[in-house]
């Protein structure tokens, strides 16, 4: 009887190995979508002035693959926020996302968030400024 346990609980510690192996081999696939190391001159790349239409998402910039951030300045003086996306796949709604205040300006390091296309929704039409460097 003791054998049998003793079997069935090398088995689940096996299984826990392998599954924790698994992962770690998967998560090795991951790629970095950039980096801004330090202490390296940046130059501006692009600068856009937009305007949001109220609930509709909409694409700021595309992915590139060398941007050190990306500076976003709204303008509205309304108690509303933009919400923003730093990837591809993902949409910003009213509950996805990064929230940045109204009448703000945030520099989002692109080590930290990535270069993956900006998109922002907002629930009311208001300006926003993005300027990004490399």
């Amino acid at each position: 009887m003791s054998t049998n346990i003793l079997g069935k609980f090398i088995a689940i510690v096996l299984i826990l190995v392998v599954m924790t192996l698994s992962a770690a081999w998967l998560v090795s696939f991951q790629t970095v979508r950039a980096i801004a190391p330090a202490g390296l001159a940046t130059s501006v790349s692009t600068s856009s002035n937009l305007t949001l239409i109220a609930a509709t998402a909409l694409t700021l910039t595309a992915t590139t693959t060398n941007c050190t951030a990306r500076i976003v300045s709204t303008k509205n003086d309304s108690p509303f926020g933009v919400m923003l996306t730093f990837r591809d796949r993902d949409e910003p709604t009213v509950i996805n996302g990064i929230l940045q205040p109204a009448s703000t300006t945030v520099a989002y390091d692109g080590g930290i968030y990535g270069c993956g296309a900006l998109k922002a929704f907002s629930v009311v039409g208001q300006g926003i400024d993005i300027l990004e460097t490399k």
